[in-house]
């Protein structure tokens, strides 16, 4: 059963979360708040839909300077509830199978609702208060950034959730704890080794066309330790690895100051450091347990 003190907890540090990367106004660079919608609608159903409408309500209430009511902080929550609450629906009849397995079709359903369903919340987003107000030359780049917040969200969040649920929980309708395994494939020091490997990547494509003076963007190699920790300790190590240096570079670019290009920059390159994990990931998972 839902518990709404949980949920509610969980929407406030996601809300939190988004407001340390807030690039425009009522847009974040990390939507965490879109991927738990869709984890609570995977785990438990649309039966929780009302409770987890009113903890977003009961979190932005609290933010406002003056608790009280508005549009946005009524009308917002619904266009996120329905997005992302179908995905976790859509979701939910996959993950609930017996003898489920994060496999390659598995991660590529998470992917492909992931793109779509953010991609259809900043549409819709534009016909709310959330960026109906934004200044038109700005819409563009508001909506892009909004797209990619979310997008980012989910990808971290539900994966995450994904693993986490199976390793510490029972498995559902008997289904298989195949992620356990997955870990014990990946090895401790794995776990260790290859985020290193990739931070360090991360803060050399940052630091190299600092030294040089240049303004080319090299952060795209941390795809490449992606793909070799996917390929070679799978889904576990691989998403660890797109995480761990993507993170570190929104972390510090909010930090130092974005500019205008960076956080959409990044917001993709760590969907697509996600996606190329859990698909490499999973495909090594897959043919070690073929």
């Amino acid at each position: 059963m839902l518990r709404f003190p949980i949920i509610f907890s969980a929407y406030w540090l996601a809300w939190q979360a988004a407001s340390l990367f807030e690039v425009y106004p009522n847009v974040s660079a990390f939507y965490a708040s879109a991927g738990l919608t869709v984890c609570f609608t995977m785990a438990h159903g649309l039966i929780g839909v009302p409770a987890l409408y009113l903890s977003i309500v009961a979190v932005r209430i609290l933010d406002l300077p003056a608790p009280g009511f508005s549009t946005i902080v009524l009308l917002d929550p619904i266009r996120e509830i329905c997005v992302y609450g179908l995905v976790g629906a859509h979701l939910r009849q996959y993950w609930t199978r017996p003898n489920y397995r994060f496999s390659l079709p598995i991660a590529v359903r998470v992917i492909y609702s992931a793109f779509l369903a953010s991609l259809s919340s900043a549409l819709l987003a534009t016909r709310t208060p959330a960026l109906g107000s934004a200044q038109a030359e700005l819409l563009g780049t508001a909506v892009l950034s909004f797209w990619g917040g979310d997008f980012a969200g989910v990808m971290i969040t539900v994966p995450a959730f994904m693993i986490l649920y199976r390793l510490f929980s029972p498995p559902l309708n008997g289904g298989s704890m195949n992620l356990i395994d997955a870990l014990r494939t990946a090895r401790p020091l794995s776990l260790v080794i290859y985020p290193l490997l990739g931070l360090s990547i991360a803060l050399f494509s940052v630091a190299l066309p600092a030294l040089l003076e240049v303004d080319t963007r090299i952060a795209i190699l941390i795809l490449f330790p992606v793909v070799l920790a996917g390929l070679s300790r799978g889904t576990i190590v691989g998403f660890l690895v797109a995480t761990v240096p993507c993170a570190t570079l929104l972390v510090a670019g909010s930090a130092l100051g974005f500019n205008i290009n960076e956080p959409i920059e990044i917001q993709l390159i760590l969907a697509l450091a996600v996606a190329l994990g859990l698909m490499v990931g999973a495909s090594h998972d897959g043919k070690k347990h073929a």
